[in-house]
């Protein structure tokens, strides 16, 4: 998708906005702890002020991604990588719209997100959740549309979201009101059917 081409090309031409974090680096090393170890962390040991306490990481497949791709090719490697997720999200969303509405609109639609998003498209996990969060989305309307339950492919994703970002209980909660969607036409369509 041309969409996803130019936010991609966009990004990689501006990729030191992509580390205007410093959070970005703090992920990278506890990627590579993780690597060096072949365990989670279960005490924060890079935190001054939390130094020592309890801790599990809710991110730790982004937090290997970047770290990997850190070793690969430095900063930009974390660049690419969140710039491939970024992409992704907008031609996939794109796409998603273009089921439904007129192309241009299709296109505008995720170029004013991209426009209010901008300070948020960090090197960081979330933004590795986006085309993962937008594919799951998109998997339970289109089953709410039919009326019928999800695929159960849909459950990888869930997995996946789950372990690159804590984010991934918005997702589950998306269940339930598609759920009830879901039941809902089904229902509707089977009275319709009898009368």
């Amino acid at each position: 998708d041309l969409l996803g081409i130019g936010v991609y090309a966009l990004l990689l031409l501006n990729g030191n906005i992509l580390l205007g974090d410093s959070d970005t680096y703090w992920q990278i090393a506890v990627g590579q702890s993780i690597l060096d170890h072949g365990t989670f962390p279960h005490a924060d040991v890079y935190s001054f002020t939390k130094a020592g306490e309890p801790w599990i990481s809710s991110s730790w497949l982004a937090q290997v991604l970047y770290a990997i791709a850190f070793d690969w090719a430095g900063w930009a490697g974390p660049i690419v990588v969140a710039a491939a997720a970024i992409a992704i999200a907008f031609a996939l969303y794109a796409f998603i719209l273009g089921r439904h509405l007129p192309t241009r609109y299709a296109i505008l639609i995720p170029l004013a997100a991209l426009l209010l998003s901008g300070s948020h498209l960090l090197a960081r996990p979330h933004v590795l959740v986006f085309p993962v969060m937008l594919a799951w989305a998109s998997g339970l309307l289109r089953a709410s549309e039919r009326g019928e339950s999800p695929s159960y492919w849909l459950l990888p994703l869930l997995v996946v979201w789950t372990n690159l970002h804590g984010g991934f209980v918005f997702g589950a909660m998306l269940v339930a009101p598609f759920a009830l969607d879901a039941d809902r036409k089904s229902t509707r369509l089977n009275s319709s059917h009898i009368t």
